[in-house]
């Protein structure tokens, strides 16, 4: 998975709107692509109108915890290992170094404190990674050029690759449950489609289907998927859903199935990551190469 890059709105911009919109449409992170399928509204509100939200303590946990696992696989590229005193040092550096303020109830700062250093312990606890196991690369900057597809330059960044595998670190404020995450993967895998229904009582709008791979039915009224129909309230809207239903269902159909040989194509066995680039003072760029 690709990292989100770094909090896209912490304080609103000096730039005129035009110049956001601009900005907006050169590049593009993961984080935005998905709040922009979760909620459209959200995303104008985040991205284009900067609206500034309060920063919570959840910021400066993950990214006291991002450092310390930074400092720590950099360490192990470097073959030159920090003990654990020198990685709560990196972490009380870090916390005093956050850049978002955060008001603070009574003791609260120090609880937050001590909970991200307990993640920090229990992921060095539970990981059991050898300290003398290099990684192949550590926080690499990574783009693609999307531009073809109707979309612009991705970015986004790999927190570690180790063993040829794309690890992204995220903290989280509930226990990773096994059971959850084994259910969640199969419901991804069995599950490709969704279906999404929007209708009004008082009839101001059409009843409407939108399907796809992702779905957004929202209370601020955005409603968007790959294929969207609608139809008004007349009289025969009850003998008219299915057809509608049945159409969205084959127009969706028709679209996955001229991506499929694309996808297989892609994901061939000649497709392989491997380093591009090596220096004595950073870890390796990973690129996407090309092998018979």
């Amino acid at each position: 998975m690709i990292a989100a890059v770094a909090p896209e709105a912490a304080a609103p911009s000096l730039a005129s709107p035009e110049e956001r919109l601009i900005r907006l449409q050169q590049t593009v992170s993961p984080s935005r692509l998905t709040l922009f399928l979760q909620c459209r509204l959200k995303f104008f509100f985040r991205y284009a109108a900067q609206i500034a939200k309060p920063t919570t303590p959840a910021l400066p946990v993950g990214s006291s915890v991002h450092a310390v696992l930074k400092a720590w696989n950099k360490a192990r590229w470097r073959q030159q290992p920090l003990t654990l005193k020198q990685l709560h040092e990196e972490y009380v550096k870090a916390w005093a170094d956050a850049d978002e303020p955060v008001t603070w109830e009574a003791g609260e700062e120090e609880i937050e404190k001590q909970t991200g250093w307990r993640l920090v312990e229990t992921y060095f606890r539970e990981s059991k990674i050898p300290v003398s196991l290099k990684p192949d690369a550590v926080e690499v900057p990574v783009e693609t050029d999307l531009r073809a597809h109707g979309l612009p330059v991705l970015i986004g960044v790999l927190d570690l690759v180790q063993g040829g595998r794309i690890i992204d670190f995220k903290t989280s404020s509930t226990t990773p449950n096994a059971e959850k995450v084994a259910q969640r993967a199969e419901s991804d895998e069995d599950c490709c489609w969704v279906l999404g229904l929007r209708n009004s009582h008082d009839k101001t709008f059409p009843a409407g289907i939108t399907a796809g791979a992702s779905v957004s039915v929202c209370d601020n009224l955005s409603f968007s998927g790959e294929v969207k129909l609608a139809r008004k309230h007349t009289t025969h809207i009850t003998r008219d859903l299915p057809r509608l239903v049945q159409s969205a269902v084959g127009k969706l159909m028709d679209r996955w199935h001229h991506r499929i040989p694309a996808s297989r194509s892609a994901n061939s066995p000649g497709s392989r990551i491997a380093p591009c680039m090596t220096s004595s003072c950073a870890p390796p760029m990973l690129g996407c190469v090309r092998t018979s």
